[in-house]
């Protein structure tokens, strides 16, 4: 299947890229999940045959395709237990971090289900929120002054941190909307991130970005 792009335009252009959240189509679903006139039904009659979906997003920058990639499985029945299999049915955070600054993503799909003319499986694929990171920049005069020391990161249940000076401390994820604040006193603190979803997501101190953290 031929590799199709995702261009950061504005600001974001050559911005590190921070990630998406991404999921099957519906006519991608059903037809993995059901079979059709052109693709088959994943795994099979006997539900053991070992199919895959899957995308790859690589980094184009300076005029070449990096070797770089992340993969992420929309379906997969290779395990050798059929109570694993699945097809992706709820958007799935990738973290994009590790690609560092693009010009532009390469995005490939492929799958077992292969014919004379290419890949059976619809090539479709869904993508939202897509974050870089000139949403965490900012000019000398926007800056807290501080740098908050922030643990685990990534996390999943809690994070902790030394708040460095009493003020309004608040969480944003990429976009923007604020999930949490809170009027601390200076000291070392604990916050319960487990439910909220996976992401990148920044710390203000009195509206100002002074740390950022990511859950997985």
């Amino acid at each position: 299947y031929d590799p199709e792009f995702i261009y950061p335009t504005g600001k974001a252009t050559g911005k590190p890229m921070i990630g998406f959240y991404v999921t099957n189509s519906t006519y991608a679903y059903l037809s993995m999940r059901d079979g059709d006139a052109f693709a088959k039904k994943f795994g099979g009659e006997t539900g053991n045959d070992p199919d895959f979906f899957m995308l790859t997003i690589k980094k184009y920058q300076g005029g070449a395709i990096s070797d770089d990639s992340i993969n992420v499985y929309l379906a997969d029945y290779r395990a050798s237990s059929s109570d694993k299999d699945y097809i992706l049915d709820e958007w799935k955070y990738v973290d994009l971090t590790t690609l560092g600054e693009v010009d532009s993503l390469v995005m490939l799909v492929r799958s077992s289900d292969v014919g004379a003319f290419g890949m059976n499986t619809p090539a479709y694929v869904c993508f939202d929120e897509i974050s870089t990171d000139n949403l965490l920049s900012a000019s000398a005069d926007q800056k807290s002054g501080y740098q908050l020391t922030i643990g685990p990161n990534p996390a999943s249940e809690s994070i902790y941190f030394k708040a460095p000076v009493k003020g309004k401390y608040s969480i944003r994820n990429m976009q923007g909307i604020e999930i949490w604040a809170q009027h601390l006193e200076e000291g070392n603190l604990e916050v319960q991130v487990g439910q909220f979803p996976a992401g990148m997501y920044m710390i203000s101190i009195d509206g100002q970005v002074a740390g950022k953290f990511s859950i997985q």
